[in-house]
């Protein structure tokens, strides 16, 4: 479900350096005797920081109403992943779509793609699926019907549309910061830095 507002993006600088990874929501359990036992909980996400380079005065103004219009963490934006702006693999120009409705997890059913094609994604790839923001954690081809099932992190909390487009280029995921009261540092020279600490909404 999409958080209402969402504030657009300003349309530069690009941002110049970015940790983003995706936060596995994992604990860890260990008895008396030493032995583990490792639990996956629902809820993983991307998660990171954004950095803007330095901003002039104009450019700073415009990055700073944008996080006024956010109110802090109620509202959210749509974000391009900062590095993966384009896919490794095959079906960049292809037209996949999901395969079947109420699907959930790892593991999502496609069709759409060339028949035998191979290489449609390759480990890595970054894809947006709604407004979801996913990687694909193994390489996959397509069968004699072009259909295909991929394996993406974050998985699945809710389950894509049937028919929805699988973008390819320039995927975008839905996120929020993570911190209500982020603030720019400005020099004697009126120079601004920005960074933003970020998560993914789900």
């Amino acid at each position: 479900m999409v958080n209402f507002p969402i504030a657009q993006l300003p349309s530069g600088p690009g941002f110049s350096q970015s940790r983003l990874y995706i936060h596995h929501n994992q604990t860890v359990h260990q008895s008396a005797s030493g032995r583990q036992q490792i639990h996956r909980h629902a809820g993983d996400r991307w998660q990171g920081v954004v950095t803007l380079p330095t901003l002039t005065k104009q450019q700073a103004q415009e990055w700073l109403g944008f996080l006024d219009a956010l109110d802090g963490i109620v509202g959210s934006f749509m974000l391009p992943h900062p590095e993966f702006k384009s896919i490794t693999g095959t079906a960049e120009d292809q037209q996949g779509t999901i395969d079947g409705a109420g699907q959930m997890g790892a593991l999502i059913d496609t069709k759409g793609w060339d028949a035998n094609q191979a290489n449609i994604f390759k480990r890595g790839d970054i894809i947006q699926i709604g407004t979801a923001l996913k990687k694909i954690v193994e390489t996959v081809s397509a069968n004699s019907a072009g259909k295909a099932q991929i394996n993406v992190s974050p998985r699945f909390m809710t389950a894509p549309v049937n028919g929805e487009t699988i973008i390819t280029e320039n995927a975008q995921g839905h996120f929020r910061l993570t911190d209500p009261n982020v603030a720019a540092e400005s020099d004697a020279a009126n120079m601004f830095t920005l960074s933003l600490p970020i998560e993914e909404v789900i």
